[in-house]
């Protein structure tokens, strides 16, 4: 699945990716994020208004995540993709408690 993905564009940047943006072929969105100590990264599909609320500040990418449909995530790390029930990743997700719009701009 996540070798078919599209990347959009890179949301949250700071000397690599952080969050990114992807699409499939039928343009539903996902998010891929950085998780803790460089581990490797979580795919999961956001929805249009969840991913514009937490630009706009509303809510946090842990929320953003735990609103994902999906109960099985992918993770990614050193070109081996695994899937994980998503609660098993939830607590190592970089930048998860923050708020998009109180992130320093250098990393946007």
């Amino acid at each position: 699945m996540i070798n078919t993905l599209k990347k959009v564009k890179d949301i949250l940047n700071s000397e690599g990716t952080i969050l990114s943006l992807y699409e499939n072929d039928e343009k539903s969105l996902y998010l891929c994020l950085l998780l803790e100590n460089n581990i490797g990264y979580v795919y999961f599909p956001v929805n249009e208004l969840n991913f514009e609320k937490y630009l706009k500040g509303k809510i946090t990418l842990n929320e953003v995540y735990n609103l994902s449909k999906d109960f099985i995530v992918k993770f990614k790390s050193k070109g081996r993709v695994k899937s994980y029930f998503k609660e098993d990743l939830s607590d190592k997700l970089v930048l998860g408690g923050e708020i998009y719009t109180n992130l320093p701009n250098d990393l946007k």
